[in-house]
């Protein structure tokens, strides 16, 4: 799958090369590689739905994360089975792990800091 998006933008960059570097060509094949990123973030999220529908994530590979953040701060990041989560810290003391896009971002909040 991947080399077939690698193959598409390296295309892309060799004809970008051919235009004037701050020419509306040269922008608009920018634009078709950022499309195509997004098609492939797309295309390797759907994949890993997939593989996580047929090898679910277990508790006891979020306790082991858990274990190998023990002394961690707040917000450091661990994979679990190939995805990224982020330690949180409850007022009461205990750690747990969650997913970002599972995080409610306040914009206001994250701008006082």
């Amino acid at each position: 799958m991947f080399k077939k998006y690698e193959a598409m933008a390296e295309t892309l960059e060799r004809i970008s090369l051919s235009y004037p570097e701050d020419s509306d060509e040269r922008r608009a094949i920018y634009a078709a590689a950022r499309a195509l990123a997004l098609q492939l973030h797309v295309e390797a999220r759907r994949r890993y739905e997939e593989f996580l529908k047929e090898f679910p994530v277990t508790d006891a590979m979020i306790d082991n994360a858990l274990a190998q953040t023990a002394n961690s701060p707040e917000g450091t990041m661990a994979s679990v089975h190939g995805e990224m989560w982020v330690l949180v810290i409850d007022p009461d003391g205990k750690r747990r792990l969650i997913r970002p896009n599972l995080i409610d971002w306040d914009e206001d909040d994250a701008a006082d800091q």
